[in-house]
């Protein structure tokens, strides 16, 4: 009985330690969304969390222009092709040593009309 304790005191250890390398590294998003159909074609999301800049991000659902990294290394600045982007959530996959660490979706919204 105690054997099979332990072994569950192991794996509940192991499963807690395991899914906080999958959360999420990022604080915060600015601008924290943005909409569709704007006439500049491009935009610069600030990442920030610890160690954002030792992240590379990719995205299969929207086109990334320039990644941009500062001395600080919590921020991590990314330009993406906003050109056909149609409102609704886009993925980014951020990884570090060529491994899938975690995603952060981005939300383009439907613009307010006749609003100028």
């Amino acid at each position: 009985m105690k054997r099979i304790s332990f072994f569950n005191a192991i794996l509940c250890l192991f499963f807690v330690f395991g899914m906080s390398e999958l959360q999420s590294q990022i604080n915060r998003v600015e601008p924290p969304f943005w909409w569709s159909g704007m006439l500049r074609p491009s935009l610069e999301i600030l990442f920030y969390g610890e160690n954002m800049a030792a992240y590379q991000p990719s995205s299969s659902d929207i086109e990334i222009l320039q990644v941009d990294r500062t001395s600080n290394p919590n921020y991590l600045f990314v330009t993406v092709n906003t050109e056909s982007q149609a409102p609704g959530f886009v993925t980014f996959e951020f990884s570090g040593n060529n491994t899938k660490r975690f995603t952060q979706t981005y939300e383009f919204r439907q613009p307010i009309q006749n609003s100028s």
